[in-house]
């Protein structure tokens, strides 16, 4: 498949309530993990999906990107050699992954999708490349979801685009209290396919990959794991 037939989007809309600091900018062995994600990625464009637009425009057009002056008065689009960056305010904060990533994949033009928290710090583009092929392979597929720590991790995983739609059905379904509004949830509405950790045992570890930044505890594994 052609590069410009993916995509990525950067989930980082959450308010760290549990390490009482934006996770998304916490530098892990010299650099954030927003923009450890965006290295892994370069050959993507990327919607970002954030509660405030602002901190994630400073922090790109401090890194090389350049604001794009359009139009719009909700999104903000920066770009960065031949990559653009869109920056999406949720329109409803505290809704959680679901209502972000809806809102996302309104802006998400390639046909399959990497869907990443935004406190990942070791996404790897040969995992990139992996799960995305794994994906193209199998037409019948909605997603494909890696397993760690025996759970599915769909915050680090590969959608088809059109998943748009039962994403969005189950937000208008939980805004009026017939559903529970989780990523879980989302994935008893489409086909996936779990792949486990011996799928990507020859090129990266799954649980060091899958582990996002949510405790003090966290950052100090993430700067030991950064260090090594």
């Amino acid at each position: 498949m052609n590069l410009s037939d993916r995509s990525l989007i950067i989930l980082a809309g959450g308010r760290s309530s549990r390490l009482g600091q934006d996770k998304v900018f916490l530098e892990i062995a010299g650099s954030p993990p927003i923009l450890r994600i965006l290295d892994a990625t370069p050959n993507l464009d990327v919607v970002i999906s954030v509660r405030e637009v602002a901190p994630f425009q400073t922090i790109l057009e401090a890194n090389a990107w350049k604001f794009v002056p359009d139009e719009s008065d909700f999104v903000v689009t920066v770009t960065r050699e031949d990559r653009t960056a869109q920056i999406v305010p949720d329109p409803e904060p505290n809704l959680g992954p679901v209502a972000g990533l809806a809102s996302a994949l309104k802006y998400t033009e390639g046909q399959t999708v990497l869907v990443m928290a935004g406190d990942l710090p070791f996404v790897t583009s040969t995992f990139c490349e992996r799960i995305f092929e794994i994906l193209e392979a199998n037409s019948d597929l909605d997603a494909v979801v890696p397993m760690a720590g025996g759970r599915e991790q769909p915050l680090c995983a590969a959608y088809r685009n059109n998943v748009r739609k039962q994403v969005e059905a189950l937000l208008e379904a939980s805004l009026h209290g017939e559903e529970p509004l989780s990523m879980m949830r989302l994935l008893s509405r489409i086909k996936f396919r779990r792949v486990e950790a011996d799928v990507f045992a020859d090129v990266d570890d799954l649980e060091i990959i899958t582990r996002g930044i949510d405790t003090a505890k966290d950052v100090l594994w993430a700067e030991e794991i950064g260090r090594s």
